[in-house]
């Protein structure tokens, strides 16, 4: 308090609010760069994140029709044997199979 007086007293006051407004506004600029820049940052870690799931779950889908490809072959080869074996008669074993098509 004492400081501003004899600041006011000097008529250096004028000059004190000058340089007090021209810092404000530097650190609302300076401020508004830094969010800005967060904000960039982000969204581009945001679509960094997005391109790493989607390419993620493109790998998962690609597995599972392998594997579930695999899992109808395997069950096919499983019926094929059983109707050799005589323990599926051919209309057994056509209706099963169309059942694993249709998955």
């Amino acid at each position: 308090m004492l400081a501003r007086l004899f600041l006011w007293l000097s008529g250096a006051d004028k000059e004190y609010r000058k340089v007090k407004d021209i810092t404000q506004k530097d650190s609302w600029i300076n401020m508004e760069k830094n969010i800005k820049k967060m904000t960039d940052d982000l969204n581009k870690s945001s679509d960094d994140f997005s391109k790493k799931f989607n390419e993620y779950m493109k790998e998962e889908k690609s597995e599972n029709i392998t594997t579930n490809s695999k899992s109808v072959v395997e069950e096919l080869v499983k019926l094929a044997e059983l109707k050799e074996k005589g323990l599926l008669t051919g209309d057994e074993f056509n209706e099963q199979k169309k059942k694993l098509l249709k998955k």
